[in-house]
């Protein structure tokens, strides 16, 4: 626990605790995914018909970094690009069989990690503290996506997606100014 009485003091110990910690369980979290590969991965699974520019200007990404990043994937046999129905320039990306089961693995252990931490909380606060975190995540969003909406009852949850190396400017970034 925090020395400090501020609270916002408090919250900037408690993230950067959490991100250090995430960092360093990041290969065991994503089961040897790196976060890129499974925030994509992840993105890519909740999107209808999702695309690489969507990718890139959701994560604020360079198209480059983000090309690369779906190629490995693909080599690996966990991501299917197949041309747009309505645009056949461009393509659409979806997960294989193995990517989405790879993924179901991924969620069933984190949900684990999650019910362990969790166990010993009263169901009240685990659900006043999902409602705050999603509150939080979802205003230090920089986008307007639908996909920024606390999940309903009986939904998959999605999960923000924050900025990571190689982050470029958003449109949003630059009407901010």
């Amino acid at each position: 626990m925090s020395t400090s009485d501020d609270p916002l003091e408090v919250v900037h110990q408690a993230i950067t605790l959490l991100s250090r910690n995430s960092s360093v369980r990041a290969t065991n979290t994503f089961r040897g995914l790196s976060f890129v590969s499974y925030s994509m991965l992840a993105f890519i699974s909740r999107s209808p018909e999702p695309t690489a520019s969507e990718i890139a200007e959701r994560f604020g990404l360079e198209k480059s970094t983000v090309s690369r990043q779906l190629a490995e994937l693909e080599e690996e046999g966990l991501l299917h690009r197949a041309p747009s129905r309505s645009t056949p320039r461009m393509k659409t990306l979806s997960l294989t069989a193995l990517g989405l089961e790879r993924m179901s693995e991924i969620h069933a252990y984190q949900r684990a990690l999650l019910e362990e931490r969790f166990r010993q909380w009263p169901k009240k606060d685990v659900t006043q503290f999902s409602r705050l975190l999603w509150r939080f995540v979802s205003e230090v969003d920089t986008t307007s996506s639908s996909l920024n909406r606390p999940p309903q009852a009986g939904r998959k949850r999605a999960a923000a997606n924050p900025p990571s190396k190689g982050r470029r400017k958003t449109a949003h970034d630059q009407a901010s100014r």
